[in-house]
């Protein structure tokens, strides 16, 4: 999923790209700052850590206060992401003109204005994996690990950097 995030950011022009990760030591916010931190490489940017708009909140305030700041952010989740675009907002940026912002998890919220970028989490499916695997550990004892595949839902939160 954060490769779909980068690979978007990138295609719109964009090579400064900040990081507002989720709670530590949950698994898929350790893979996804993981992710991250490899495909940023010598550039990494990682703002905060948390899974609320709170935390979009201080990472945005975090982002205002860098010398050369990303053109674009890349929040753990949707919450998260709005939180840092109302900081944005309050701080009188635009979002995308002034900063790009994606989430993940495609949550139905993610229609507030502007739309946002996201990266869909199968939550469905997530859902009937987790009753299978559940079942299938109170059988045999067993648990596997299944990765799905997130889906890019490109919304107006997007655009090339600012000039």
């Amino acid at each position: 999923g954060v490769e779909l995030a980068f690979d978007h950011l990138r295609s719109l022009g964009h090579r400064r790209i900040g990081y507002v990760s989720g709670i530590s030591g949950i698994h898929t916010a350790r893979e996804r700052l993981d992710a991250y931190s490899e495909l940023a490489g010598a550039e990494s940017i990682v703002l905060d850590s948390g899974a609320d708009a709170d935390a979009g909140a201080r990472g945005a305030a975090q982002l205002l206060a860098v010398t050369d700041r990303p053109t674009a952010i890349i929040a753990g989740n949707d919450m998260t992401a709005f939180g840092v675009i109302s900081k944005l907002a309050a701080q009188g940026l635009r979002v995308p003109t002034d900063v790009s912002v994606i989430g993940f998890d495609g949550l139905v919220l993610s229609a507030r204005n502007p739309v946002l970028t996201t990266i869909r989490q199968p939550i469905a499916d997530m859902g009937n994996i987790a009753i299978d695997l559940a079942e299938k550990k109170a059988v045999d004892g067993s648990v596997d690990h299944v990765v799905l595949t997130p889906e890019l839902l490109v919304g107006a939160s997007t655009a090339g950097p600012p000039a």
